[in-house]
């Protein structure tokens, strides 16, 4: 954390980093207290188990079953447990705050001891601080155990405040209730959240089905509100496609049968003393009437031209008469085309 991230926090950022540093000051203090001296302030009454005495509990110190305890009292209830009831353990662990050390505890358990984290419910306290280390004392015993015995005092109409470890000399250690507390309510409160993930989840579901038909309904009503306007353009398209077909025909037929084209070609085509004297276009059919050298065949020179097409011999009916030995009448038909 920089300074500019101090100045450039919010509220909430900074409500946040508050709150945090409040949580690690109470845990580093709370960790410098004894669990001893924290139980020794218990002012209720302390029960214990007792097979003699009527439901299987009495008062500590004393010959009452802990059935005959008064309303009042019942209030403030310590239940105690012998050594026997718990497995204990020392172990080294590293300087760390109470909530770090109950989260390493946590995930180290099931090594610690023959309980998987699931079976157990332990406490620890801190006996030494050697070096920068910490010496723990851990306890531990089997939840369902531990959760059986409140079952019996919640059917004396007893609910305990703590439960903690009676030394044979008096002494108060460990409290096992908040873990139990935290297990139990956990294990209670999973379907909740399941629950909660289940309609969190049925929500989004929903709520993604109802944008995408809300986007649907409002594309089919832009299209309805553009339907006259697309089928305007659509119909002003395909007028404008004919028409240009329809000009691209006229200039492809135009270019085909221009007279001034055709007869270009023609003379391109005609043999050096060839001449016409009779040029009918009609479309695309083409007549040539003329005189040529005899020695020229006339229908192979114009089948060489890349407009003519279909040059023959119109059958020399209507020829003129020729030059004696020097010219010879014409008369062909043929059809225009493109170039070739």
């Amino acid at each position: 954390m920089t300074i500019n991230e101090i100045l450039s926090a919010d509220m909430p950022t900074m409500r946040r980093w508050i709150g945090q540093g409040w949580r690690w000051w109470v845990d580093q203090m709370a960790s410098m207290i004894p669990m001893g001296a924290r139980l020794s302030g218990h002012r209720g009454p302390i029960i214990e188990r007792s097979a003699a005495h009527e439901g299987g509990w009495r008062v500590a110190g004393s010959d009452q079953p802990a059935l005959m305890l008064s309303g009042r009292r019942r209030a403030r209830v310590l239940m105690a447990l012998t050594p026997d009831d718990l497995l204990c353990r020392t172990i080294e662990a590293p300087a760390l705050g109470r909530g770090e050390l109950r989260a390493m505890l946590e995930m180290d358990i099931d090594r610690i001891g023959p309980l998987t984290a699931d079976q157990v419910c332990f406490d620890h306290e801190i006996v030494a601080r050697p070096d920068q280390r910490l010496t723990l004392r851990i306890a531990m015993t089997h939840r369902a155990r531990l959760t059986g015995w409140i079952g019996e005092l919640a059917a004396l109409d007893i609910a305990p405040t703590r439960v903690a470890l009676r030394e044979a000399d008096g002494g108060l250690h460990f409290d096992f209730l908040p873990q139990l507390d935290r297990g139990a309510g956990a294990a209670s409160g999973a379907w909740r959240w399941w629950l909660a993930v289940a309609m969190l989840f049925a929500l989004n579901l929903g709520a993604m089905v109802w944008r995408d038909r809300a986007a649907v309904d409002a594309m089919r009503a832009t299209m309805e509100e553009q339907a006259p306007a697309g089928r305007t353009a659509l119909l002003i398209r395909q007028r404008l496609l004919t028409e240009q077909q329809r000009r691209a025909q006229l200039i492809a037929a135009r270019a085909n049968t221009d007279p001034l084209r055709v007869m270009a070609a023609v003379s391109a085509a005609l043999p050096r003393g060839a001449w016409v004297q009779r040029f009918e276009l009609k479309g695309r059919s083409l007549r040539l009437v003329g005189f040529a050298p005899a020695d020229v065949d006339i229908l192979e020179a114009l089948g060489q031209s890349p407009v003519l097409r279909q040059v023959a011999d119109n059958g020399g009916d209507s020829a003129p008469p020729a030059d004696a030995g020097q010219l010879a009448a014409f008369d062909v038909v043929a059809s225009v085309g493109a170039s070739r």
